[in-house]
């Protein structure tokens, strides 16, 4: 089936076989599929890879974030582990020196508390070692 291109300006009927037309063609599974957009002389690029781009962007943005926020609170150093994966080294490895410092950080919390209350019990227990 062939359709004209009529003159009015707000009817959206094409010749479909035209090359010079341009079209948008889906998938029946309606697929992801990427376009590709050319930007200057014999530069493409794909939508995919702009998106990826700027996903990494982020991850960076957000793990420094976390990462720097973990000094006023404990809790951003462990959210930080969702960009273990990320694509982006310096996301990755903000990422890890965050879970390292949680790490560190929960053990020395956990260690002040069983100290302060254990040592009225131990003191009871061991008189000679509090004098």
């Amino acid at each position: 089936m062939v359709m004209e291109k009529k003159n009015s300006f707000y009817d959206n009927e094409y010749n479909v076989e035209s090359d010079n037309i341009p079209f948008i063609q889906i998938s029946e599974d309606f697929e992801e599929v990427p376009i590709s957009v050319k930007y200057g002389s014999n530069i493409e690029t794909s939508n995919y890879e702009i998106l990826k781009q700027v996903q990494n962007k982020k991850d960076f943005k957000y793990s420094l974030f976390f990462f720097l926020l973990g000094f006023l609170f404990v809790l951003p150093w462990g959210l930080n582990i969702k960009y273990l994966k990320s694509r982006n080294k310096t996301a990755r490895k903000l990422s890890i020196v965050s879970i390292v410092l949680f790490i560190i950080s929960v053990l020395v919390i956990v260690a002040i508390i069983l100290y302060y209350s254990l040592s009225p019990l131990l003191e009871k227990r061991f008189k000679i070692f509090f004098k």
